[in-house]
């Protein structure tokens, strides 16, 4: 019985960790280094910036200002690198 709640608890706790991440915005050290990295990168817009499965999603960037095309970026939190780029439609 000791057993089975358990592998309750931590299928539960497995479950809702991600939850943890979901709709985290940077702080303002965060911010800057995200900012510093996405202008390094050519960017020179972005919108809401919200931590998502583990990396820093960045919704609509634009590497022109004032271009209609806009990208979603993941950026890994460890190296501040953009680690996708997505065409946003």
């Amino acid at each position: 019985m000791k057993t089975n709640l358990l592998t309750v608890a931590v299928a539960g706790l497995m479950t809702l960790a991600p939850l943890a991440y979901a709709d985290q915005h940077p702080d303002a050290q965060q911010r800057a280094a995200l900012e510093k990295a996405l202008t390094t990168a050519g960017y020179v817009s972005w919108g809401e910036i919200e931590m998502e499965h583990g990396f820093w999603d960045v919704d609509d960037a634009r590497k022109e200002l004032g271009s209609r095309q806009k990208f979603d970026l993941k950026v890994d939190p460890a190296t501040m690198t953009v680690t996708e780029e997505k065409i946003d439609n």
